[in-house]
Order: structure tokens, then sequence, then C-alpha cells
């Protein structure tokens, strides 16, 4: 059997090596390392949070043909959107331009080998100008308290 060496032994054995030795050795461990870690701070591109704003949210989405009045439309009233962005099913549509959207998610539980999954429901601003319906798949994002419950407006119907 051989003898398992502490941690203090170990260390009073690298104290009695010369720096030499002490180099040699350091070279020798960075040639077991991957690759990645020898990359320049040049070659390494950070991901900065991908957070979009007002003005490239809108250009991404088409412009709704129908004309509407509402003070809390995205595109043709002065609410501003920002943060996060859903894409889920309209389950009710019966308040007065309000849906309640929901979409599901599927976590995964790796200490118990299962999954599960979850349904979030959230109340949304529906705008006269895209006027969605019940069924209707819809894109919704972010935007300021527009009442107790709403913080989010729906921005188009992606299908009926």
């Amino acid at each position: 059997m051989t003898k398992k060496t502490t941690k203090k032994q170990q260390d009073k054995k690298e104290k009695k090596k010369t720096p030499e030795e002490k180099s040699n050795m350091e070279q020798s461990s960075d040639l077991n390392k991957p690759k990645a870690e020898f990359e320049t701070k040049e070659s390494i591109q950070v991901k900065s949070k991908d957070t979009k704003t007002d003005e490239s949210l809108k250009s991404e989405l088409k412009i709704p043909d129908r004309k509407c009045t509402d003070e809390k439309c995205p595109f043709h009233g002065n609410l501003k959107i920002h943060g996060r962005v859903f894409v889920g099913e309209v389950i009710s549509d019966k308040m007065h331009r309000t849906v309640s959207v929901q979409w599901k998610r599927k976590k995964i539980f790796r200490k118990y080998d299962r999954s599960a999954v979850f349904t979030s429901t959230i109340k949304a601003h529906n705008p006269d100008c895209i006027d969605a319906k019940e069924g209707d798949i819809v894109k919704i994002a972010e935007t300021r308290p527009l009442s107790k419950t709403k913080n989010f407006v729906v921005l188009e119907v992606l299908e009926k």
C-alpha cells in the first residue's frame, strides 16, 4: 500500500524545491490545460446582455394596418416597451382590452431524473389595432404597470 501525503507534507516538499524546478513544473502543467485558457483577451468575445430597447423591438415588428386611439398602444399611443418578451397562447379575451396569455415551461430535476411542465399565465393589454382573440399565438412585451395586474402589452399576433 502506498502512503497518502497530506497537504502540509506537499507544501513542505514544494518549499524545498528551487525556483527553477517550480517554473519547470508550472510549464509542464500548462501543457495539460485546455487550449481555451491560452486565448488572448482580444480573441475572447464578451457577450453582453441581450436587452432590447423600444426602437429595436418596434423595428422588428410590423405596424398594424388598423389605426386606434388607444393611449396604451405601443404603435399609435405613447407606451414604451422594454424588458422581457414572451410568446404564448391567448386563453381568455373576455376582459375589456385585456387578454390572458399562457405558455408552458419544462423544468428538469436532475437529482431525481425527472421533468415537470409548468405553465405561466400573464394578463396583457390588447390594443384595438391588434385585437387578439382566444386561441391566437401572440408575442407580448414588458412595459410599465398599466393596472394592478397588467405589466405586458400584446405586440403582434403570430398565428390565428
